[in-house]
């Protein structure tokens, strides 16, 4: 094991320091009021707790709500949107759910049993983890030393029965980690960090245990259990292979750990992870920026079914931000933002009451019908910490990883405050605009990010072209600044197609920046008999329409390509629900190119 004491520079800036406008603040917005808002927390969340059962009364998808992942929601919600409505909604969440804590520190929707055995039923240590993490960020936010008080208890309750678990029974730890980490930092009391690290955590055939600090496997697509395997364990679920949302998670917090105690080993499976992702043969990511099939790790490019947990995207988007901060590089962001604007606003639905708990590109998508259980939960907790993924900062430098209509302000270790705010309606276009207001003049780095795709951009500050340092990923530029000083970076947005891969094969993709557009039949009337993915198109056909939308022209099925197109097709963005194909065959398939953010062995 490597004993390298390096630590990230980089620091996110919390949502809660960055206010947003344009189109991220209003699917912001949706998630709070047309969702968190009118969610009857009562019935859905708080009422399981207050009036326990026996684990064996209570219907299988009843049996985990998610509280504690939407008290962590709302308090998110609660530190960006500073409105008296969402303040009180978020006390009256925290303040019930304390009172149904037993005087041992319990908080659950099953009745305790001798020996606390209900802890080791599927969901019920994982959800008690959440609530941890929810109440903690309370006081984290807000100073609510109750809250704290709740979070020690229900911890330390956890960490005394923790010997007592059953060794040959599958449960869910996911949260654990999480948890523990951020009660660490706020009380630096150490037997929550070595619970954290050194404790063998993710019990399951989908996920190999193992203390974090030493957890390493392989990453394997969904296979049955055998009829041996589930003897040995009735719990287990009916299939192994590497579950996306444990694996996000843990690498993701391998990451944290490594800012606390410095050791190389602990970005081995972050890198393990991107190198599957990124491979031309048999890669993990979707083109959406998504990951997974039925949870699991997958390798076909299927696009059809249940694909891309939201659950899997929201922290896949964090462990990304992660190592953009351990790696100081910036490309990072070139696979956020694909995961965002398509994985992850494709998880929204248009109305803000609904989500989609998975993303398929290929076929009908179906809203999920509850607000309780973990995607509807992660999806809060995602969107209220959008403005979280748009800006890193440290001692002298400030990192601008996406484009989004922003402003925030950053301290600096001599007193000196800056303002910085950001125009522009990217992905739109590619106009970005910044103004830089320091209290006084202030000598920093500004980096940055240029996307891969970007074939040309030009740079100004204060209207006069610069020459920049290329950094991993971006831009750098040195400087003294000073009040007013504007910088301007134009990004050339081409459409492109992009080829697809494994059962892609032959078809191709369109894009524009990070965003993919799909065919929504209900939008083209007249193609309600044809195979979308049989369609063949002309890729020098694109011509661009307004709200988010182009026209693309080609040929039914069958149909000769030396006649003129007889098809008139209009495509969205994906984040339309409609959609169901975004690959197709081209008239001329060498218009199509390489994804460039997949790596072929030759390129290393």
């Amino acid at each position: 094991m490597s004993t390298k004491k390096v630590k990230p520079d980089w620091i996110p800036v919390s949502p809660d320091q960055v206010e947003t406008s344009g189109e991220m603040k209003r699917r912001m917005e949706m998630a709070l009021w047309k969702n968190f808002m009118v969610l009857n927390l009562d019935e859905d969340f708080l009422d399981p707790f207050r009036n326990r059962c026996p684990y064996h009364e209570v219907e299988r998808f009843d049996r985990f709500r998610g509280l504690g992942m939407n008290i962590h929601a709302a308090v998110i919600f609660a530190s960006c949107a500073k409105s008296p409505k969402v303040m009180a909604r978020k006390d009256y969440l925290v303040s019930e759910t304390l009172k149904t804590q037993s005087d041992n520190g319990y908080i659950g929707i099953f009745e305790e049993e001798v020996d606390d055995e209900q802890l080791w039923w599927e969901w019920c240590f994982h959800d008690a983890a959440y609530i941890v993490l929810g109440l903690a960020e309370d006081y984290k936010q807000f100073g609510n030393e109750n809250a704290l008080t709740s979070a020690r208890r229900l911890a330390d309750y956890l960490v005394d029965r923790w010997p007592k678990r059953p060794l040959n029974h599958s449960f869910t730890t996911l949260g654990v980690v999480e948890a523990f980490l951020l009660l660490y930092e706020l009380t630096s009391v150490t037997k929550y960090l070595r619970f954290a690290a050194d404790e063998e955590l993710g019990k399951g055939v989908r996920i190999v245990p193992a203390a974090l600090k030493s957890w390493d496997q392989k990453l394997s697509p969904r296979q049955k259990l055998s009829a041996e395997e589930r003897e040995r364990d009735h719990n287990a679920p009916r299939a192994k292979g590497c579950h996306m949302y444990r694996i996000s998670e843990r690498c993701l917090m391998q990451l944290k750990l490594h800012r606390i105690e410095p050791d190389d080993f602990l970005t081995k499976m972050s890198r393990r992870l991107l190198s599957g992702m990124t491979r031309h043969e048999k890669g993990g990511m979707l083109i959406t920026g998504g990951l997974g099939k039925h949870e699991q790790w997958h390798e076909d490019q299927d696009g059809t079914g249940s694909i891309a947990e939201t659950c899997a995207t929201v922290y896949e988007l964090w462990w990304l931000r992660e190592m953009l901060c351990i790696e100081d590089d910036l490309s990072y962001g070139d696979f956020m933002e694909r995961a965002l604007y398509n994985a992850l606003f494709a998880s929204q639905h248009p109305d803000g009451r609904q989500m989609f708990y998975f993303t398929p590109f290929s076929g009908p998508r179906t809203p999920f019908v509850r607000d309780a259980f973990c995607c509807p939960n992660n999806f809060r907790r995602g969107m209220a910490s959008l403005s979280g993924l748009i800006y890193c900062r440290a001692d002298n430098r400030l990192a601008v990883n996406l484009y989004a209509p922003s402003r925030t302000s950053i301290p600096f270790d001599n007193g000196v405050h800056m303002i910085v705010s950001q125009k522009t309606n990217y992905p739109a276009s590619g106009s970005v605009g910044l103004v830089l207001e320091p209290t006084e003049p202030v000598l920093f780095s500004l980096h940055l990010r240029i996307p891969r795709w970007c074939s040309q951009y030009a740079i100004t500050v204060n209207g006069t072209t610069v020459n920049p340092k290329l950094r991993a990923g971006g831009i750098e530029i040195r400087r003294s600044w000073t009040q007013g000083d504007r910088v301007q970076l134009d990004i050339k947005m081409d459409w492109r197609w992009i080829k697809g891969y494994e059962t892609q094969a032959g078809r191709a993709a369109l894009l524009r920046g990070p965003v993919i557009y799909c065919l929504n039949p209900h939008r083209n009337p007249g193609i309600e008999d044809v195979i979308l993915r049989d369609i063949t198109l002309d890729p020098d056909s694109v011509e661009a329409l307004e709200n988010g939308k182009c026209r693309v022209r080609g040929w039914r099925p069958k149909s000769s390509l030396n006649a003129p197109p007889d098809l008139d097709l209009v495509f969205s963005e994906f984040s339309d629900p409609g959609g169901e194909e975004i690959y197709f065959q081209l008239s001329k398939p060498n218009a199509a190119m390489d994804d460039e953010l997949l790596i072929r062995k030759e390129d290393g």
